[in-house]
Order: C-alpha cells, then structure tokens, then sequence
C-alpha cells in the first residue's frame, strides 16, 4: 500500500519532499550565528542581562502585531536587492546598539523575512489574495525556531495543525468582522495566533541579541545575522509551502505518508 502511494508522486517531487524534510529537521540557525560571530551561542546567552529574556519576548510579540497589519491588508513585494540591502541596514543599526538594539531592529527585520516568505509562498501557488494564506505566512515564523521532526506529538505537522486552527479562527473573524476592525483592535482570535506565533519565535530572536550583547561584535555582524535569518526563513517558507503545493495535488495523507516514509 505504502509503495502504491509514494508512486504517486514523481521523481523530482519526491526529492523536493525530500529537501523539504532536511530544511525542516536540519535548520542549524542557532549554529550559523554562532559560526558567524566566532563565540558559541550558549556562552553568549549567559551574557543577557537580568531581565532581558522579558523585554525581547515583549519585543517579538510587538513587532508580530505591527508584521499582522502588513498580513491583513495585503503583503505587498520588494525586490530581493531591497530586502537585503534594508536587512543590512537594519542589522548594522541595530547591532551597533547591543542587545537593546534589538528593539530597533526587529520590526523591521520581520517584516523583511514576512514579506519573503510571502514570495516565496506566491512562487509555490499559494493564494496571496486570500487572507488566511497571509496569515499562514505568519505562522511560518513559528516554525523555523529549533529543529522540527517530521515525526512525533511536536512533529512538524503536529504543530502545522495547531497553528492551522489558530490561522482558521484569525481569518474566519476577519471575514467576518472585516480587516479595518482587527487593525484598530486586536481581536482575542488573532491575538492567540500572535501569541502561538511568539512563543516560538523568540527563541530565535533571543539567540540574535545574545550574538549583539557585546556591541561592537554586534556592530559588526548584525548584517551577517540578519542576512542568515533571511535565508533560513526562505528555506524554511520554502519547504512549507512546497509540501502545501504538493498537498493540493495529491492530499494531505498522501503526502504526509510520502514525507514520513523518505
């Protein structure tokens, strides 16, 4: 039965499940920044200041509600050089601050990585037109913080699904109530997917400031680090929504049985 199934799928789309699966289990950001800034991310964790674990959460969670407006009107494109190029920016002037720079950097630096993701989510054949694809661009965020099996209770599709009910309830409100009322005030149904959201992405943007906590190191790498969380969102947005595309081909099982069994 099991080979009947994966027959199914073609070659090549089996070897694009294929990287899928590696980009998804295998994303190595906490390493690449480690790599980049020559100290290992563990030690610099140590070094955050009392308090500062509280005030990058604080930071995430606002800086996910000023990405939701751009996600709920419409996400608009920039061309790849812009994108780098105010990544760089950003995490120069953000880096040169220290971890308090995070402050300056992060708003901008997701709505780079939430506008990237939207590409890539257009390349594959996702809808941009519809909100709750926006919105699914967002939760991706939560899934590029640690490693994600595709096995297992906080396997990849077991945590797709969970966001998934939370993206179903934020669009189903906005369809409801509209898009001009969820961006004067966040409804409880939206909030909860920000919240999903930021609970997982902190992890990451908290490894961004310990590698910013001395400032000039930080000066010096904040656009390496922010040009590596560019490209491991793609990678991780790519995956994602080429197993979405793969879906709407052949079904969910299908292709989560595929996934399970390379």
């Amino acid at each position: 039965m099991q080979l009947q199934v994966v027959q199914t799928l073609s070659h090549g789309e089996r070897a694009e499940l294929r990287q899928a699966r590696a980009a998804l289990e295998h994303p190595g950001l906490a390493m690449q920044i480690a790599n980049a800034v020559g100290t290992p991310i563990g030690y610099l964790m140590q070094k955050l200041p009392r308090g500062a674990k509280k005030t990058i959460n604080n930071a995430t969670r606002a800086a996910l509600l000023k990405a939701l407006g751009t996600a709920i009107e419409r996400i608009p494109p920039t061309s790849p050089r812009v994108k780098r190029t105010l990544a760089a920016i950003s995490g120069l002037l953000g880096g040169a601050m220290g971890w308090v720079g995070l402050v300056v950097d992060l708003p901008a630096t997701t709505l780079l990585i939430l506008k990237q993701i939207a590409e890539v989510a257009g390349q594959q054949g996702a809808d941009l037109d519809n909100p709750a694809v926006r919105l699914e661009c967002l939760s991706v965020l939560a899934l590029g913080n640690t490693a994600v099996s595709v096995h297992g209770e906080e396997g990849y599709f077991a945590l797709r699904a969970a966001l998934a009910q939370e993206v179903a309830a934020a669009a189903h409100f906005l369809a409801k109530q509209g898009t001009k009322k969820a961006a004067s005030a966040t409804p409880p149904a939206v909030l909860r997917l920000i919240n999903m959201v930021a609970a997982r992405f902190s992890t990451p943007i908290t490894e961004k400031a310990a590698a910013q906590v001395v400032p000039v190191l930080g000066a010096v790498s904040g656009a390496t680090i922010n040009y590596l969380f560019m490209e491991h969102y793609q990678k991780v947005a790519h995956a994602h929504f080429t197993i979405r595309r793969l879906e709407r081909k052949y079904g969910i099982e299908v292709v989560e049985q595929v996934l399970m069994s390379l």
